[in-house]
């Protein structure tokens, strides 16, 4: 009755996945959203459940010396998943990972991807090495998920929340919580029946650590599903978006609402960049452009095109808003084609560049202050 319950939880697991993948896909192709990690964490939890229907009804003869090998291929897919998840929320936060978290997370998935492939190779002359290997793999994977979980995603949700109020963030939280939890309910069952024998209590509840993480990334993938444009709500903010000429002559900018209110003198501001990349360009002779200028309290995101560049005064520069530029840029060349072939200066051709903005970057709000 038990691999029946198991194959079941398998099947639901799989169909989700899948439905989720097609939605996910659907809705970022159709709104030219990009959100590649996200997309990435999906096909593998897609792959790994495909795995465990394989492993759990054993429909396709096992290979190898060990009896489990699809087991294993199971997991090394939720490992990658993990991976992908915090390397998402990273995505959403930060120009490139933190140094330290990822050292932690990639060390961890190393852990448990050669504990895993070494038990096949122990498999057929030493079964303790297999048991002993079990823990170590275990070790790895349950603390990737808490890592990724809950000491990189919600912090970084809580960080939205307290930026935004939104009931969302709440969601989200609420999601990451419980998945964690069921990591540490399975820490549990793992380390303790490996070490002893397993309380009764510890083994009746250790269901919830396959019913927790299932829900909690339910509630997260789902929010993001039906408002695919949620990825772009940056828990920071962004001051001012300007459009030059390679030359730095300023032809279209915008001030955003914020939360800290900032006075920016917009001929000023790009006065100093056109004289930054007047530097670099001329006297330092860079062949790569200028991308991130970076102090405590802001930093200033540039991305160049064939004609124009742009450049966002930000709180926090992140990677999905250095895409999001890009895409940016190439619509508004695609706009402006003509104007920007002639390099017309006149800000008022540009006026309706406002319209790529709110497309690109639905939550980011205007102020009625913006320089026309």
């Amino acid at each position: 009755m038990s691999l029946e319950i198991n194959v079941i939880i398998n099947i639901l697991i799989g169909c989700f996945f899948t439905i989720l993948f097609i939605l996910f896909t659907y809705q970022t192709t159709r709104k030219h959203r990009s959100a590649p990690f996200l997309l990435l964490l999906l096909f593998f939890g897609l792959m790994a459940a495909l795995f465990a229907i394989i492993d759990s009804t054993e429909i396709l003869p096992n290979f190898g010396p060990y009896s489990r090998i699809y087991l294993i291929l199971e997991l090394t897919f939720y490992g990658l998943q993990l991976f992908f998840f915090y390397l998402f929320v990273q995505d959403i936060s930060r120009i490139r990972p933190q140094l330290w978290s990822l050292i932690i997370m990639f060390g961890l998935l190393i852990i448990q991807n050669m504990s895993l492939w070494l038990m096949v190779w122990f498999a057929s002359f030493s079964p303790t090495a297999v048991e002993n290997l079990w823990l170590l793999a275990d070790f790895g994977y349950n603390n990737l998920a808490i890592f990724a979980y809950w000491i990189i995603g919600i912090p970084t949700y809580y960080r939205l929340y307290r930026y935004t109020k939104e009931k969302k963030a709440i969601g989200f939280i609420i999601g990451l919580i419980l998945a964690g939890s069921g990591y540490i309910v399975n820490s549990l069952v793992d380390y303790i029946g490996f070490f002893s024998t397993l309380p009764t209590w510890l083994d009746d509840i250790g269901i919830l650590g396959d019913i927790f993480p299932l829900t909690g990334l339910i509630i997260f993938l789902i929010t993001y599903i039906f408002d695919v444009d949620y990825i772009y709500r940056l828990p920071h903010d962004h001051y001012m978006l300007m459009v030059t000429y390679k030359s730095g002559v300023a032809i279209h900018s915008v001030q955003f609402e914020t939360e800290r209110k900032v006075k920016i003198e917009e001929n000023l501001f790009s006065g100093f960049i056109s004289s930054l990349t007047f530097v670099f360009d001329n006297i330092l002779q860079s062949p790569s452009p200028i991308d991130t200028i970076s102090s405590k309290d802001a930093s200033i995101l540039l991305r160049s095109g064939e004609k124009i560049m742009v450049i966002v005064l930000t709180k926090q520069p992140t990677s999905i808003l250095a895409r999001a530029l890009d895409r940016y840029i190439q619509r508004f060349e695609k706009k402006f084609k003509e104007e920007l072939k002639v390099e017309s200066t006149e800000v008022s051709k540009f006026q309706d560049a406002k319209e790529i903005i709110s497309q690109i970057f639905p939550f980011l709000k205007i102020t009625e202050y913006s320089h026309e």
